[in-house]
């Protein structure tokens, strides 16, 4: 549970420089700062039709695929943002982004929902959301003077190469969780015979 809760700290961090910096992303590479708003629609439109329609694809999928592999995308898409210096590659980027985004939201929410008991979900969320809130003014300053110092696409760079490390970090978790379970239920099985 900590890992997923690191990793979507990394992920809020990441958003918030995103938020901070992505304009002065669009002036660096050239482009009028009201081209934002294609992006940020090409990244509304993804999220939307991801939440609406891929619900019962991502509940196949493996908790690895589902938490992991989708935050470690999210981070590659969020990286080639920084990369993009045209408008119809930034708007592939977020709309890719907005696809990992909409899988990461649904996996996670559910995944809380299943490991927290119902009796604490209150409170856990109230704790979580003051801790959310306070990452995501650090990463606004955190990006804020990054990007000053270096530029806006390093910045956003750079918070899409934490969230995939945190991402990679994540799919090695739950794989070796789920090794280790698979492990104790085969020696349980032993003792039984």
């Amino acid at each position: 549970m900590f890992n997923v809760f690191l990793v979507l700290l990394a992920l809020l961090f990441g958003i918030a420089g995103a938020d901070v910096v992505f304009t002065a992303h669009m002036a660096e590479s050239g482009l009028n700062t009201y081209s934002v708003g294609y992006v940020v629609g090409a990244l509304s439109l993804s999220l939307l039709l991801t939440s609406s329609f891929a619900a019962p694809l991502v509940n196949r999928m493996p908790l690895s695929v589902q938490l992991g592999l989708s935050a470690l995308l999210l981070g590659i898409s969020y990286s080639l943002i920084g990369f993009g210096h045209n408008l119809i590659a930034m708007m592939g980027a977020a709309f890719l982004l907005g696809i990992f985004n909409g899988v990461y939201n649904m996996s996670s929410s559910t995944f809380w929902q299943k490991r927290v008991p119902y009796q604490q979900l209150g409170r856990f969320f109230s704790f979580a959301n003051s801790i959310l809130s306070l990452v995501t003014l650090i990463g606004m300053a955190a990006n804020a003077w990054i990007s000053e110092r270096f530029s806006a696409s390093f910045d956003i760079i750079l918070c899409g190469l934490i969230m995939t490390i945190a991402g990679f970090m994540l799919i090695i978790t739950i794989l070796m969780k789920q090794k280790k379970l698979a492990l104790e239920d085969k020696t349980e099985a032993l003792e039984v015979e």
